[in-house]
């Protein structure tokens, strides 16, 4: 019960924050919640007008079609197979796929190669050179 509470005390402190709808999206394990009806975290995130990040891994390629279509933006893991992405993309075909967790530049031209429209990065000074500015 104390993870619902605690769900619960972080979607009213996100309400609580002017214009939250437009600059939150809620990321949660992609399967997650009961797949025959509308619980979940996606499902309170949605209720509430906020867009939603599932992310997913290989392992997890038989529960796609049921779970992908709940989720705004998906993510899968930078270094699944091809097989792997492509399922996940079938599975929600007008959903954008991110590539999950990319320490490295070589993680991050894998997943963008394997079909990510973008990452989200664990190793951000060695993905971004410093003489950016």
């Amino acid at each position: 019960m104390e993870v619902a509470l605690d769900r619960a005390e972080l979607l009213y402190m996100m309400d609580a924050l002017p214009g939250s709808t437009t600059k939150f999206i809620s990321k949660y394990y992609g399967v997650a919640g009961n797949a025959t009806d509308s619980s979940g975290w996606d499902y309170d995130c949605h209720q509430r007008g906020y867009k939603t990040w599932g992310y997913f891994y290989e392992s997890d390629s038989s529960n796609f079609m049921t779970y992908a279509p709940r989720w705004d933006t998906l993510g899968m893991d930078c270094n699944a197979s091809q097989a792997a992405w492509d399922s996940l993309a079938a599975a929600a075909p007008d959903k954008p796929i991110m590539g999950h967790i990319c320490p490295t530049i070589t993680a991050v031209t894998t997943a963008l190669s394997k079909g990510a429209v973008g990452i989200m990065a664990s190793g951000v000074k060695t993905i971004i050179p410093s003489t950016v500015s």
